[in-house]
């Protein structure tokens, strides 16, 4: 059904088949993703084969990193980690890096002593370098609008079309619907009233092309943390019809939200408050996202040809807005409201004089040496995007910088110097 989306995009004055990894445009393309012979291909299983028989590295698994070791001069010198209940010093001569994603670089720096000073005080840390640690944190947010009914044979549905076939096609070929992410076909992005830019789309239409199923209610839900009993509200009552789903998504939030310790036990989680739409801009936008997608269906032929239809009922939580109102959106979206799992923002790149910044544009964290930060948190504001690319982007960047510097030491830096000479006299600039 994806040609039925890209027409239906066209009808109503939007581009198709756009590339979404090119520049800034409005409009409908297919679904990027990172795959080889159908299977997900991560930078770790891209990898491993080259990786796991170099000597110049170690993968502890079954380990946990508690805390950075600092110097008396605030150098990075090592890290603390646990396995298998022992506790552990890996000794760093030239650089720290973390690489723990933007819940727990930000834990692990504040259990480190590295964050706001009067917060992480008052959990019996001593502070040792003041840096707004956890602070940006920002996210992609949004609610699936369901059900739509279309004619018979033209979704995917898990008990009609889950066979031995499907198995067979994606096991032998690598292809067929088991490959689908998500079953996730096709993409819309377009720019609200409320964006500075009409060429800088803030939000994402997701075109997810299954019908209604009881699979849904008892797995989908779950895993996107919407309550079972909404979902069987809107579902049930379609159950074994041809259909389909939008996942509107707002890709630019102004709303940010923190990363703080729950205490300074190293294996507590972190408390993550994302503060989802506390900024009025961002509802408005993902209301103006909801009413395109149903837009997208009623008011075009493409969607008529496969007769589709939007045939929810209002959901009991919501019942004393008026249906389809922006009241009852807003009332929708918060009993619905999930992350799609991209964090960013808590480890902040930004100048040195930057209030809000914990790392520079190389990297590296503020007011202290050899510690530098390289994954997703260093992000100053969200991509409009899925963050899988950018954060292999944002790696292989990090990496060529460590590379750069260290290839300039052995350049400038006699050896007998570097040992020779006290920290502050040794001729590294870092």
């Amino acid at each position: 059904m994806l040609e039925n989306l890209n027409r239906a995009g066209e009808e109503l004055g939007y581009k198709a088949n756009i590339d979404v990894n090119g520049p800034q445009t409005p409009g409908m393309g297919q679904i990027e993703v990172t795959q080889r012979n159908g299977t997900r291909s991560s930078t770790y299983s891209g990898l491993r084969d080259k990786l796991v028989n170099r000597k110049n590295l170690r993968i502890s698994k079954y380990s946990q990193a508690t805390k950075i070791k600092l110097d008396e001069s605030g150098r990075a010198c090592g890290v603390w980690y646990y396995r298998h209940g022992k506790k552990h010093l890996a000794k760093a001569t030239k650089e720290v890096i973390i690489s723990a994603g933007s819940y727990d670089s930000p834990k692990l720096l504040m259990l480190s002593g590295i964050g706001p000073k009067e917060e992480i005080a008052s959990l019996g840390i001593k502070p040792k370098i003041d840096l707004p640690v956890g602070r940006n944190l920002q996210d992609h947010f949004g609610t699936f609008i369901m059900p739509f009914t279309t004619k018979e044979f033209s979704s995917f549905m898990f008990e009609r079309d889950m066979g031995m076939s499907a198995f067979y096609e994606y096991f032998t070929n690598g292809t067929g619907v088991l490959t689908a992410p998500s079953a996730i076909t096709g993409q819309f992005f377009f720019s609200s009233t409320t964006s500075t830019r009409s060429d800088w789309p803030d939000i994402q239409i997701v075109f997810v092309p299954v019908a209604p199923s009881q699979m849904i209610i008892d797995s989908f839900g779950r895993a996107m943390s919407i309550k079972k009993e909404i979902f069987s509200e809107v579902i049930t009552p379609v159950i074994g019809q041809d259909g389909f789903a939008f996942y509107v998504g707002l890709v630019r939030p102004r709303s940010t939200g923190v990363v703080t310790l729950k205490d300074k036990n190293p294996f507590s989680d972190p408390l993550i408050d994302p503060q989802p739409y506390s900024h009025p801009d961002d509802m408005r936008a993902l209301i103006e996202g909801i009413n395109l997608s149903i837009k997208l269906v009623e008011e075009t032929k493409s969607f008529k040809e496969v007769d589709a239809k939007y045939v929810a009922q209002p959901i009991s939580a919501c019942r004393l807005h008026k249906f389809r109102s922006d009241a009852y959106w807003a009332c929708v979206t918060k009993h619905t409201a999930n992350s799609v799992w991209h964090p960013v923002g808590t480890c902040k790149m930004g100048h040195k004089d930057d209030p809000t910044a914990v790392v520079d544009s190389k990297l590296r964290l503020l007011k202290t040496k050899g510690l530098r930060v390289i994954d997703a948190s260093i992000m100053p504001k969200i991509v409009n995007g899925n963050t899988n690319a950018p954060v292999i982007m944002i790696g292989e960047k990090g990496a060529d910088m460590i590379l750069d510097y260290w290839a300039q030491q052995n350049l400038v830096c006699n050896y007998m110097e570097y040992i020779k000479y006290l920290d502050n006299q040794r001729c590294y600039y870092y």
